[in-house]
């Protein structure tokens, strides 16, 4: 219990780093930047990655696993009724086909390249796409069943580099069109 105590508050330290940084540095606020990113990249840059100034916990693995439980379970506060599970309906049917067509794209993509270099870990295309839909959590999962099944123990670290590589894309578009929209003129 003292070490997730521990580990926790060095998550948390970096948290707090990130927002300092934010507040301080002027155009990082005009980007839109969340100081989790930036308190994130700061503790990678001091990590034994880069600078080896802090040793990141091995509990640090298996957080977004379990920080999703909490996001998962408050999705249900404030009850479900017809009328929401209709207004909502629309959305879903996005999302959902955003998720087939990213799911055949990926596959496909996958199966093309596997045949070009055929080096490519097996069903790497799949995973690709539960990282970058579902980003860290979803990855973990994702490489655990493919390192059940193959023996190999290079999945889980594949998607959590491809999820790390989806979240910096994703935040990058979405700074960019945050930043669009903040800027327009309203109608």
């Amino acid at each position: 219990m003292n070490a997730l105590l521990t580990d926790l508050t060095l998550f948390g330290v970096f948290l707090l780093v990130g927002l300092i940084i934010r507040e301080i540095c002027k155009p990082l606020q005009k980007i839109f930047l969340s100081a989790s990113i930036i308190g994130g990249l700061t503790l990678l840059a001091m990590g034994p990655q880069m600078l080896n100034l802090v040793s990141i916990p091995k509990s640090f693995n298996g957080f977004s696993g379990a920080m999703i439980r909490f996001i998962m379970a408050a999705l249900v506060f404030g009850g479900i009724s017809k009328d929401k599970l209709i207004s909502y309906s629309d959305y879903m049917m996005v999302v959902h086909s955003v998720y087939g067509f990213q799911m055949a794209l990926g596959l496909g993509l996958g199966a093309l390249l596997c045949s070009i270099w055929p080096s490519l870990p097996t069903g790497w295309g799949f995973l690709a796409v539960q990282a970058f839909y579902g980003g860290h959590g979803t990855a973990s999962a994702a490489g655990s069943v493919f390192k059940e099944v193959t023996g190999s123990g290079t999945y889980i670290d594949l998607g959590i580099v491809m999820a790390t590589f989806g979240i910096i894309c994703a935040m990058t578009a979405g700074m960019v069109v945050v930043n669009i929209g903040v800027r327009r003129p309203t109608i």
